[in-house]
């Protein structure tokens, strides 16, 4: 898994997929801003064939899961912290299984870190009908400082306003 947390456009998110294709990477995440759907429609059309394409952590309403599937990604990865808890989480993966597309609920927001893992094993195993074994991992959970005055719902989407994410330099930006 490669999580790139929304800094790449699709041309460098496409170069950076092939680039990794030869090490048998699982999955790509969370490579564009959520807001560019059609971003994500095109990084799965280009993706290397076996590698999935995720997005979902900083989608903060069921219509915004709604059209992130129909972009035709892989895997949906709602934050139960900020989907609207464990009851939208299961409206979020019945949207993935009538698409034949997997969850993977992330695992770092405040409400998880405060419930303690067990809360977030029992939501992957209520939502996923993995075949892959992607249901039986563990996933870590990992506490994120996330106040008031650094993070906020807008519209549909989580904005970090502390965070600048920006495109690194590397010899995949100018690939061919």
């Amino acid at each position: 898994m490669l999580d790139c947390w929304m800094s790449q456009d699709v041309n460098y998110a496409t170069k950076l997929a092939h680039a990794c294709a030869p090490y048998n990477l699982k999955w790509i995440e969370e490579c564009l801003p959520p807001q560019q759907y059609e971003g994500y429609r095109e990084l799965k059309r280009q993706a290397p064939a076996g590698m999935m394409v995720t997005s979902g952590e900083h989608h903060g309403t069921l219509q915004s899961f709604r059209t992130l599937s129909e972009t035709g990604i892989d895997i949906m990865q709602p934050d139960v912290g900020w989907c609207g808890g464990l009851t939208t989480l299961v409206e979020i993966a019945a949207i993935a299984k009538a698409r034949g597309q997997l969850v993977v609920p992330h695992g770092s927001s405040v409400l998880l870190t405060s419930c303690g893992d067990h809360l977030h094993q029992h939501a992957v195993q209520r939502v996923s009908d993995d075949q892959s074994g992607l249901r039986h991992a563990t996933p870590a959970v990992r506490p994120r400082s996330c106040s008031a005055s650094r993070c906020r719902r807008e519209g549909a989407f989580i904005n970090r306003s502390w965070i600048n994410p920006a495109l690194a330099s590397s010899s995949i930006a100018t690939a061919t």
